[in-house]
């Protein structure tokens, strides 16, 4: 069975912490909805909750609400900045380094000339690298990490998006509409300029947004190392020796693959690379799916593994798989 990459290790970490945080938060809306309908107690919990009075349960529900929106947004940018900052780490995806720098923070500018690069910027580093267009998207980016802000940091400071963000903005609102839950995002800038909590319509849709955005960068880092047979094998290659390398247990890992039939070399191999997200082609459904077309037909990332990667590692000796993988 041919084996693909259609998701780096930093976004199937990514994916795997935010990907059901919306079904989690609309979860929370329905418990909410009861307290707002007076229909809710505290049941067999251990917590301290008083009942709010009929009058004010809407109220009391309305604060959680805003409470929880709130989280979620702190959290889905602190988990977008941990995976900017991993994937420009990852070597194997040939970032400039200069670009890998500013996603990562290990360079920032004085103060009179920006300061700190801000959370679009980083992520427009490796856009420009991979040399995709993301105007719009790093808008949206740009829009959750100042919200974050807001909800964050207490002063009264103002919260403007420059110029050109709200153009992109404005310019993009009909088609974010149609394409987003109906989002209004003109309304949502004017609720981040006055400093309001996004809504939960507003924070479940930016947050489908940027992990939408993050699987754009993700697929196109993947198809520019191996877009090719020949680039797949290479990064295979690499993925495995990052693997090996930082494990204190290659060793012991590599005598037990070793070990038995080539058959059963192969089948360990294999279980290893699927581990590393290198997946059988007709598995790779659901979130581990790569490209689709309009027609919703499910089409790998990278390029197909050759069938003779897996024959090639099995037929090696322990010592030459040491030696390939540059384990001392």
């Amino acid at each position: 069975m041919p084996l693909v990459l259609n998701r780096t290790p930093p976004f199937r970490r990514f994916q795997g912490r935010i990907g059901s945080s919306t079904y989690r938060l609309n979860t929370i809306f329905v418990g909410l909805e009861s307290i707002a309908e007076g229909r809710s107690t505290t049941g067999a919990l251990a917590v301290s909750w008083p009942v709010p009075p009929i009058e004010k349960a809407r109220q009391v529900a309305d604060q959680a609400r805003i409470f929880a929106s709130t989280g979620a947004l702190v959290m889905s940018t602190d988990l977008l900045d941990v995976y900017v900052r991993e994937l420009a780490r990852q070597d194997w995806l040939t970032f400039k380094v200069e670009a890998a720098k500013i996603a990562t923070k290990a360079v920032t500018r004085p103060s009179n000339a920006g300061g700190e690069y801000s959370m679009s910027e980083r992520f427009g580093a490796l856009c420009a690298d991979l040399a995709i267009s993301c105007d719009v998207e790093l808008a949206i980016i740009d829009m959750i990490s100042k919200w974050r802000n807001v909800a964050v940091h207490t002063d009264d400071r103002s919260v403007k998006l420059a110029s050109s963000t709200k153009a992109i903005l404005k310019d993009a609102a009909h088609s974010l509409r149609q394409k987003n839950s109906h989002i209004d995002i003109n309304l949502a800038v004017e609720n981040l300029e006055n400093r309001k909590m996004p809504v939960p319509k507003e924070i479940t849709t930016l947050i489908s947004m940027s992990v939408n955005f993050c699987r754009k960068v993700d697929q196109a880092a993947i198809v520019r190392v191996a877009g090719n047979r020949e680039g797949m094998r290479q990064v295979v290659d690499r993925i495995l020796a990052d693997c090996l390398q930082q494990s204190d247990k290659a060793s012991a890992m590599l005598a037990e693959l070793m070990q038995g039939s080539l058959d059963r070399k192969k089948r360990g191999l294999r279980n290893v690379l699927r581990n590393l997200g290198i997946s059988e082609l007709a598995t790779t459904q659901g979130r581990s799916a790569g490209r689709r077309t309009d027609d919703g037909e499910a089409l790998p990332v990278s390029a197909l593994l050759p069938d003779s990667y897996l024959d090639e590692l099995a037929e090696l000796s322990l010592p030459q798989l040491r030696q390939r993988f540059l384990l001392a």
